[in-house]
């Protein structure tokens, strides 16, 4: 067993800090249901990608982006918060109890954003797809994400690892009835959005059973608004580096530049998967850290960050290793994506670099200087998409997001290393 061993040397790394056999219990647990999920769901990207062809795979990815990046809006931290409560000693069932609320109160405006952003960036996609993907991503990803929390918050990651493997299955399942009845995007957005409510709830009556019945305290959840937009705000902005590019390639260019660039973009979290894995095993653990002092929270991720970098060069070679076999998975209407794949290949190096740092601002009570890098960074992002998109197509959009990451990694780490709390 490989993994299992590298968790454990990953783990030593900094074990003055973590309780090293649960953290490496949890990594484990995390990898192997991610793992599988991702196997899972790269069959069935695969076998979508055939299904659809380059265009109708744009309008789906330019929908979804859409969606993913308006969920904060929805979840207004919810995710983050529920950790934070449940370390913090708040019951559990109360903490997702606030949540749930609280994003059930911000969904009608979330919907509402879509609809009008449709006619800004979509205007070519139909209603039919952009509602039914609005709706999983709002209604159940909301669900499945604020279960998974509680999971972490009391360091139960095997029950997000079973979750995991149920998810990417069914998706397998539903891609493979989509190219066997020879279904379009539109029955695909519509199953989709069943798979969603379906696990959704699955997950959230998982919790229910084990914590009980959610309550809520309102005077709580108007005390969480505040802190909830920040949390919203820049969890917003960081997705945007890689979803509104979608978006604004779909208004920019064509719903076939979309699908190509969507397609090599798949592979990012795929080869991310060991560093996500470590990350939502570790995480309640900055807001620990973070209770003791502030150099305690920031010795965890300066001593994390490395150990994230060595893999980040890792994972960058095995993108540019694989990139020329794109077309042979997706067939010759992704040919581009080779060229866009190979100048992605940087982003996991990246992200594994300034991850630890956005996590200790959090984990420190610094999400404000979070939030701000992270919309500077959005500005830039946004500018460099309105820039490049039009002259150059799927490698502007390329480039404008390697740019903003590099300029992501300095507003995040510049305030960590210099703070001394």
């Amino acid at each position: 067993m490989v993994w299992p061993n590298a968790c454990v040397a990953c783990c030593m790394t900094f074990k003055t800090y973590l309780p090293s056999a649960t953290v490496i219990r949890n990594t484990g647990w995390m990898l192997m249901g991610l793992g599988v999920r991702f196997g899972f769901q790269f069959l069935a990207f695969v076998l979508l990608a055939h299904t659809l062809g380059a265009e109708a795979f744009g309008a789906f990815a330019g929908a979804l982006a859409l969606a993913t990046l308006l969920s904060p809006f929805v979840e207004l931290g919810g995710t983050t918060l529920i950790v934070e409560d449940v370390t913090a000693g708040v019951p559990t069932r109360r903490a997702v109890g606030n949540s749930l609320l609280l994003s059930v109160l911000a969904l009608p405006l979330g919907l509402a954003i879509m609809g009008g952003l449709k006619f800004l960036f979509l205007p070519q996609v139909a209603w039919d797809l952009v509602l039914a993907l609005g709706l999983a991503e709002f209604v159940g990803g909301r669900l499945f994400w604020l279960a998974c929390s509680a999971h972490v918050a009391n360091e139960m990651v095997w029950r997000n690892a079973v979750l995991e493997v149920v998810w990417g299955g069914l998706r397998l399942l539903l891609v493979g009835w989509l190219a066997w009845s020879k279904g379009d995007v539109f029955l695909w957005g519509w199953l989709f959005l069943g798979q969603s409510l379906g696990m959704g709830l699955l997950a959230m009556g998982w919790v229910m059973r084990t914590w009980g019945l959610l309550t809520a305290d309102f005077q709580e959840i108007r005390e969480r608004v505040a802190p909830g937009w920040n949390f919203a705000v820049g969890q917003a902005a960081q997705g945007a580096y890689t979803d509104l590019d979608k978006a604004m390639l779909a208004r920019l260019s064509t719903l076939e530049a979309t699908g190509i660039y969507a397609a090599a973009f798949r592979f990012i979290p795929l080869v991310y998967l060991p560093l996500n894995a470590l990350i939502n095993a570790i995480y309640p653990q900055f807001f620990k850290a973070g209770q003791q002092d502030y150099r305690a929270v920031r010795t965890l991720a300066i001593q994390i960050v490395r150990l994230m970098g060595a893999y980040g060069i890792l994972a960058t070679g095995v993108l540019w290793v694989v990139a020329p076999y794109l077309p042979l998975f997706f067939g010759e209407s992704f040919r581009e994506s080779v060229a866009t794949l190979r100048l992605l290949a940087f982003i996991p190096l990246l992200q594994g670099l300034y991850t630890p740092f956005a996590l200790a601002l959090t984990g420190s009570g610094r999400q404000t200087l979070r939030t701000r890098g992270q919309l500077a960074t959005l500005g830039v992002n946004i500018a460099l998409n309105l820039a490049l998109i039009p002259l150059w197509g799927w490698a502007g959009a390329a480039w404008a997001t390697l740019v903003s990451q590099m300029i992501l990694l300095l507003a995040l780490s510049i305030p960590v290393l210099k703070n001394e709390g």
